[in-house]
């Protein structure tokens, strides 16, 4: 469904580097050199005019007899496909992490099974030739912080480090 979604192009809306941009600069959570060490590797990073849905992830899945249906569609922008998926997969992992004791250790296994099956079928379909994914991460980290959830805070801030 993602790829699909991706293989189409949009125009008139803000784009998907424009918005994390916005909420780089907009976050309390990073200090100045950090923000600008992510601002500058957002810089180098590929735009692009693909579908990206922005909140791509199981919940925003509706199964009908018609099949799948994407719902939640407020964060959709003209970007790159890499980017939107390293957005999914920052949710999948920083999901199951999140759930903690809250949620059963076969449910929290299952999500992180989710993730890669998710990945490596998204990757058979549309390969990382450039290693996109994994440069796109620290600045995804980087803007989700804005949202301001505690419980994925020191996991978000430490990707950015990383990265």
């Amino acid at each position: 469904m993602h790829v699909t979604i991706h293989r189409q192009s949009i125009g008139g809306l803000p784009s998907y580097n424009g918005r994390l941009r916005y909420d780089i600069q907009h976050t309390k959570y990073l200090n100045e050199e950090l923000q600008d060490r992510v601002l500058a590797a957002l810089d180098i990073l590929p735009d692009g005019g693909n579908v990206c849905h922005g909140d791509f992830h199981p919940g925003n899945v509706i199964l009908t007899k018609a099949g799948p249906v994407v719902i939640d569609w407020m964060t959709a922008s003209p970007g790159n496909v890499w980017t939107d998926v390293a957005r999914t997969n920052l949710l999948l992992g920083i999901g199951a992490k999140r759930a903690g004791r809250q949620v059963n250790l076969i449910i929290r296994a299952l999500i992180r099974l989710y993730e890669q099956t998710y990945l490596n079928r998204y990757q058979a379909l549309v390969p990382d030739t450039r290693d996109q994914l994994r440069q796109w991460m620290p600045v995804i980290a980087a803007a989700r912080l804005t949202e301001d959830i505690a419980p994925e805070r020191e996991a978000l801030i430490k990707m950015v480090n990383e990265g």
